[in-house]
């Protein structure tokens, strides 16, 4: 009986229970898994436009189709910043090929890195402008200081949903937090801007005095 060639979808289950695994290990965030899956997921549908199905049928070329079918599908999306998330998309591809490698399913990794992930790619796109920022915080509400909190601490989403008021020292101007990631302390300086957002935020909370 002719054994059954791995295909794509083969993959994409069992890297999931890959990461699931972990996940449980702590070696991986909720947040990281969801983008992961969000790649494979935008692969997959590019692949089934393509009629490709099997491991031995995605190759460099389809790869860097990819890569433009990628770019032209965030171009048509509202706030579209261009092709910046491409490297991260490369970046996920080639660990979920290389898992591939790793379980023998394949030989050779198909895809061709972008430079690093959170770098600017040659040619692509820049970060946000002033006014890019002002439409944001205009159509911020009622998520302003998420906002804020996002764009003057450069934490990871994954560390800002779960930071908490023990964390935030009003007084000394400060954040401090050990990141989900890497398990690593970080101390932050509070903007004016989201200090003043933060102190109103504490305040609304705070229980009144008749």
């Amino acid at each position: 009986m002719e054994k059954q060639l791995p295909s794509w979808k083969d993959l994409v289950q069992l890297y999931k229970d890959h990461m699931t695994q972990q996940l449980k290990l702590g070696k991986l965030s909720e947040h990281t898994i969801h983008r992961y899956s969000h790649t494979l997921t935008e692969f997959d549908i590019f692949l089934t436009a393509q009629g490709i199905a099997l491991l031995r049928d995605i190759r460099k070329p389809l790869v860097e189709s990819f890569k433009l079918w990628r770019i032209e599908r965030i171009n048509k999306t509202k706030y579209s910043r261009g092709g910046g998330s491409i490297p991260l998309d490369a970046a996920i591809l080639h660990r979920a090929f290389s898992f591939a490698i790793e379980s023998e399913m394949i030989e050779k990794n198909p895809v061709r890195l972008e430079g690093r992930p959170g770098e600017n790619p040659v040619g692509g796109a820049e970060p946000f402008s002033a006014d890019d920022l002002a439409v944001l915080r205009k159509h911020a509400d009622p998520d302003l200081l998420a906002f804020l909190l996002l764009r003057w601490t450069g934490l990871r989403g994954s560390d800002a949903v779960k930071l908490t008021w023990a964390e935030v020292h009003l007084s000394v101007k400060e954040i401090e937090r050990v990141t989900q990631k890497r398990h690593k302390k970080v101390i932050v300086p509070i903007h004016t801007e989201l200090l003043f957002a933060l102190d109103t935020e504490w305040t609304r909370r705070q229980p009144k005095i008749n």
